[in-house]
């Protein structure tokens, strides 16, 4: 009887077993350990050639971080929290505030001809929204080879309703 219920159980992808056997599992940590524990920063030292880049062009980032604030108004009408399903928010978990708020900046202060993106979720919306602004200030930049009140296309695996 226990080797039927086990044939049938199998045939039904399922398996049981005991606790104490090793059985086929899809996590790594399971036959492989995991410790995760960083390897510079966080107490320890940084990452001495990564540190000297970045030290070598702070005067840069300073001069281009204290240049957002040219762009406040734009920041200031993005909601924190979601108002509808196509406009983006700031408190989002899929598209930091900082990249969103760089990827804005790029787009209102150098005002590219062509912008493509692969593809497309929160980014996409921060990007047609900064496209808009552009449309309004009245410049007439191309998002995909068309005028920025055109249809945005993205690249990307799934459809995604939102962006219509």
């Amino acid at each position: 009887m226990k080797n039927m219920v086990r044939r049938l159980l199998s045939i039904a992808g399922l398996e049981v077993s005991r606790i104490d056997r090793v059985r086929w599992s899809q996590m790594a940590e399971h036959y492989y350990p995991v410790n995760f524990q960083p390897r510079y920063g966080h107490g320890r030292p940084s990452h001495p050639q990564i540190k000297a880049l970045l030290e070598a062009e702070i005067d840069n980032y300073r001069t281009l971080l204290n240049d957002f604030q040219r762009y406040r108004k734009y920041f200031s009408s993005v909601s924190m929290d979601a108002t509808s399903v196509s406009a983006p928010f700031w408190n989002n978990d899929w598209f930091s505030s900082l990249d969103a708020a760089a990827l804005m900046y790029f787009i209102i202060s150098r005002q590219p001809k062509e912008y493509i993106e692969v593809g497309s979720g929160f980014s996409t919306k921060f990007a047609r929204l900064a496209i808009s602004y552009l449309h309004q200030l009245g410049y007439n930049s191309i998002f995909y080879g068309r005028s920025a009140t055109s249809k945005i296309w993205c690249a990307g695996p799934y459809t995604r309703h939102f962006l219509a």
